[in-house]
């Protein structure tokens, strides 16, 4: 099928409104609503938090009705906001979505981030089954493997 990709300035979470974005020093690679945790901290003590911007976040069903997206492919990799992004898509809405690949978090990378436990017990009760694991980031002389992404597929 033919594939769209739009960029949108927003952010995206269950509460619509404005909120604080964590601006990093990595060129926004790790910015985020969360504010990083020791975990970040010891896989990548060079990254900082740099600024503060207001951002609008709004929920992941406004833009799917707003573009009328009809099959999706999610991916998503929010530096620890997943599960919120996840919960803001209305229970009508699942029925469009065909696979969903989420960075998971196997420790709090980000204060009150969501782990991999949560994301893939939400997922699976949408009927969506771990499918492929490609791992992430981790802390080199520790061993310890921070993140990862999923893919999940919708099961039939």
């Amino acid at each position: 099928f033919p594939v769209t990709i739009k960029a949108l300035n927003y952010a995206v979470g269950r509460k619509s409104g404005l909120r604080n974005i964590n601006v990093s020093s990595n060129n926004g690679m790790s910015s985020s609503l969360l504010k990083m945790s020791k975990f970040h901290n010891m896989g990548a003590p060079g990254i900082k938090n740099i600024s503060i911007q207001k951002v609008k976040v709004i929920d992941l069903s406004s833009i799917i009705n707003q573009f009328n997206i009809k099959k999706a492919y999610l991916k998503i990799d929010v530096q620890g906001f997943e599960l919120e992004v996840l919960k803001s898509i209305k229970s009508k809405d699942w029925k469009r979505i065909e696979r969903v690949e989420v960075e998971v978090n196997l420790v709090e990378n980000y204060e009150h981030a969501s782990l991999i436990e949560d994301v893939i017990s939400f997922l699976r009760s949408r009927n969506f089954r771990p499918f492929r694991i490609e791992p992430g980031f981790g802390i080199e002389d520790f061993g310890q493997q921070l993140q990862m992404d999923v893919l999940f597929c919708r099961e039939h």
